[in-house]
């Protein structure tokens, strides 16, 4: 007997709607194969995939769980673990960052946890805190890519209230994620990440308004590098 396994990336069973192009009519001869062999319905989302209660299945879980025969629990998933659990705030690496008084946190400014999740910055941050760390500086790279466009308003203004409740955090560098995770091979785009984080390139104060006039032109990255520097944050908020 011969078995073969055929991926269909995106593809899923749901109820025929608008927008479900896998249906019955779209798709005739594979759900006739369904129907005349049999079938079954795998979960690909929360839990089941090895991430957290509600949250979407993706790409990543797919390289991680497909062939492994066991549910394979995701990084964000364990770091959330670990931080919950306390093994995250026993890692002997504290001792050495208190020592140093100021921690540097990038991260990505995400909701959608597919490369990253806003929330794992301030899990570092309330860590910092709580080790003694006087100044921490969050540096939230803005995502394009995996979060819902026009979205990172919204993200801003949580983490922000989010970090007041954190002793000796603040905004240092606002950018687009394309900087950091920029794979063309291009190194003066690299570079300009390192030099916006270093203090070296002179950066304009961040203005809500030129994150709007962004969002029109959806095909463009992010501009030029935004720095909040010394601004504050309650004056400059817009609700």
């Amino acid at each position: 007997m011969k078995a073969l396994l055929i991926i269909l990336d995106g593809a899923g069973i749901a109820e025929e709607e608008h927008g479900n192009a896998i249906t019955p009519r779209s798709m005739p001869y594979f759900f006739g194969l369904m129907r005349e062999h049999g079938h079954a319905v795998l979960s690909s989302s929360g839990p089941a995939v090895g991430l957290d209660e509600g949250a979407v299945g993706n790409s990543e879980v797919g390289h991680l769980t497909i062939g492994a025969g066991q549910t394979v629990p995701s990084v964000l998933t364990r770091i959330g673990a670990a931080f919950v659990d306390g093994q995250w705030e026993q890692h002997p690496l504290w001792g050495e960052i208190t020592r140093h008084g100021r921690l540097h946190l990038v991260g990505l400014l995400s909701d959608a946890g597919v490369h990253g999740h806003w929330s794992t910055m301030l899990q570092a941050a309330a860590l910092a805190a709580r080790h003694g760390v006087d100044d921490i500086i969050l540096h939230p790279l803005l995502d394009g890519v995996d979060s819902v466009q026009g979205s990172a308003p919204a993200l801003l203004e949580r983490l922000a209230g989010e970090m007041e409740k954190v002793p000796g955090a603040r905004f240092g560098v606002i950018q687009g994620r394309r900087a950091f995770t920029d794979r063309s091979g291009n190194l003066e785009i690299t570079r300009s990440f390192v030099r916006a984080l270093a203090g070296g390139d002179g950066l304009p104060e961040f203005l809500w308004q030129t994150l709007d006039a962004h969002y029109p032109q959806p095909e463009a990255d992010f501009p030029a590098h935004l720095s909040m520097g010394g601004w504050h944050w309650r004056r400059a908020k817009r609700f």
